[in-house]
């Protein structure tokens, strides 16, 4: 008996999991707009700046014809010596599906052992995350995992890591609102 309900569940877990699975029905659509927001650094700052307001950020999420293409900028203080400028930063990233349910692959090829970055998206109900590896010359992996999480329509939580060789050196967390 004891087999016979394992046969059922293992039977039911494979066969209703597909069926259950968010990605497999999530749309870009949901995230589609022009987002403004402010954020904190958590981790990876000066003291001094830890938990304060010390960033503002804005995304673009435009869909193509094959996907999506995902602009976010940054400006923040610069650290060290020009403390008292504003670092400005941005990227531009065009996906295209992939032949799995809510993967997108970064449309330009990137070569992680060469420095550059490989990026790949994945939409899930709720979550739009984007991850990103690169290799340092030195042979240092970097990783970067930011989730936007929608918390309504016109609202967006960005939780923002970047670990060197498996340790978080820097963690963000920031609201965004729908413009």
């Amino acid at each position: 008996m004891k087999r016979f309900l394992a046969v059922v569940a293992i039977f039911a877990f494979v066969t209703i999991l597909p069926l259950a699975s968010p990605a497999s029905a999530a749309s870009i659509d949901p995230f589609v707009g022009h987002w403004v927001g402010m954020g904190i650094t958590e981790n990876g700052a000066p003291a001094e700046s830890v938990g304060f307001i010390d960033r503002e950020l804005e995304v673009t999420i435009d869909p193509t014809a094959d996907g999506f293409n995902v602009t976010w900028v940054t400006r923040r203080p610069a650290g060290g010596a020009t403390a008292n400028k504003i670092k400005h930063s941005s990227i531009s990233v065009p996906f295209a599906r992939v032949d799995k349910p809510g993967i997108y692959r970064m449309t330009a090829t990137g070569e992680p052992l060469s420095g550059d970055p490989y990026i790949w998206a994945r939409v899930g109900d709720r979550a739009l995350e984007v991850h990103s590896i690169t290799i340092s010359a030195q042979g240092v992996l970097e990783y970067q995992k930011y989730v936007r999480t929608l918390l309504s329509d016109n609202e967006m939580q960005l939780r923002f890591t970047r670990s060197l060789d498996g340790s978080i050196v820097r963690s963000v967390l920031a609201h965004l609102r729908r413009q």
